[in-house]
């Protein structure tokens, strides 16, 4: 391809509105991540190597608990929402899927006091303790997947961008506050930490202003696409995210969780990387659902942007991490530089996964899922036993080589169908 083609294609892109939208969605997932390392700064400075491991893995049990107990519901009110032409009816909409939300947020507090019991037998009563204190305050995570979900059906990507970016600017002056005048610890850091997600709930639930009328149609029409759209989608989020988070849990089970932090530092620090095609495919969510193809331009100017920015990032990676984190956390250097190229790979895997998903080609992607977890479940734990933490980073990259390429093979087919129905 020419030089002058991809300008162009660049070129065109950058007029259009939905890159207007993109930007506004990668800035704050850009100002997220930023403030997220400050987070982490601040939490491994204040809580040291070892509780800064336990925090990381409280968040993974929390992060894979909260994918048990949405069945979908969330993912089939985003594909509906998508299809929605008034704003009255997607508030309606929203309005019913709030209400299924909050009783998925009751259960999973009492999924997660259950769970203390087994955590506790194999990781220690410690974190098992942790788990029961913080149980009654774990509501905000399916909330928060409500939004997620809610405000990318919508493509309300003002409101997207805050519930990105406003809990991190709500912990670091109160963990900055509390350490000055109450002292600082893992307890503290955990009780901030899900109030500033609670605190940003409520908020962006507010501005999205649901609807509470006609209650009963819009469960009932949820319940109703939820088999062919959602029940997919919940059976390919359950694979990918267990068999993702099982190497936290390998991790602190051949080893400890000061593992678990220094891979979880690595997964953070390469973040951006996966934000760029991530924002281009939300913001395009919407309108990929009356689309027969992935526009040319945005596949290019996606590639074009993110390998810039993964040189870039190996450019300077082991000084930034140096210099935020100090030599302690060095041997996070080689990890970031493997899970950097796997981040660029999979975000451009996400780009063919929401056009898939916007077109509720659901079973496609379960099953998809199903032979990247048993890839997963493999590497995490074969490789991580042998080879520790760069186990897990290798196993990543070779996870994510794997899903960009079923992506692309998944799009083109379900392009030559839609292509035959076009023309028959």
């Amino acid at each position: 391809m020419s030089s002058f083609s991809l300008f162009s294609s660049i070129k065109q892109l950058l007029k259009s509105k939905r890159v207007k939208q993109t930007g506004v969605l990668y800035l704050s997932l850009v100002i997220s991540l930023v403030l997220g390392i400050l987070v982490s700064v601040i939490n491994t400075r204040l809580l040291g190597i070892k509780e800064f491991g336990d925090f990381k893995f409280l968040q993974t049990i929390w992060t894979l608990g909260v994918t048990f107990v949405t069945f979908g519901l969330f993912a089939t009110g985003s594909n509906l929402l998508a299809r929605r032409t008034s704003l009255e009816t997607e508030r309606l909409l929203a309005g019913s899927l709030l209400v299924i939300a909050a009783v998925i947020a009751l259960l999973f507090t009492l999924v997660m006091a259950i769970a203390s019991f087994p955590v506790g037998y194999l990781y220690g009563q410690e974190l098992a303790g942790k788990l029961r204190l913080f149980s009654a305050l774990v509501f905000v995570f399916p909330l928060q997947l409500y939004l997620q979900e809610v405000l990318r059906g919508t493509n309300a990507i003002t409101n997207l961008a805050l519930l990105n970016a406003l809990p991190q600017l709500l912990y670091i002056p109160a963990a900055l506050i509390t350490k000055q005048y109450v002292g600082f610890s893992l307890d503290i850091a955990l009780l901030l930490f899900l109030l500033s997600i609670a605190i940003t709930v409520i908020l962006v639930t507010l501005l999205t202003k649901p609807r509470f009328n006609k209650l009963g149609s819009g469960i009932k029409e949820i319940l109703a696409h939820n088999r062919s759209i959602g029940l997919n989608v919940y059976l390919a989020v359950l694979v990918t995210t267990a068999t993702t988070q099982l190497s936290q849990f390998s991790l602190a089970y051949f080893f400890d969780t000061r593992l678990v932090g220094i891979f979880s530092l690595a997964i953070t620090i390469t973040m951006p990387l996966t934000m760029i095609p991530n924002a281009i495919a939300t913001s395009f969510f919407k309108q990929f659902a009356n689309l027969t193809q992935i526009p040319r331009k945005v596949i290019i100017a996606t590639l074009a942007i993110s390998t810039l920015t993964l040189l870039g990032f190996l450019a300077v990676i082991d000084k930034i991490i140096v210099l935020l984190y100090s030599q302690q956390f060095i041997e996070v250097v080689p990890l970031a530089y493997i899970c950097a190229a796997g981040a660029l790979i999979h975000g451009m895997g996400d780009v063919y996964n929401r056009f898939l998903l916007a077109h509720g080609c659901t079973k496609v992607l379960r099953n998809n899922a199903i032979y990247l977890g048993v890839l997963s479940v493999v590497g995490y734990i074969f490789l991580v036993f042998k080879w520790g933490v760069m186990g897990a980073a290798i196993t990543k990259i070779i996870v994510d080589t794997f899903y960009l390429l079923s992506m692309f093979e998944y799009y083109h087919h379900h392009r030559k169908q839609l292509d035959s129905q076009l023309f028959s």
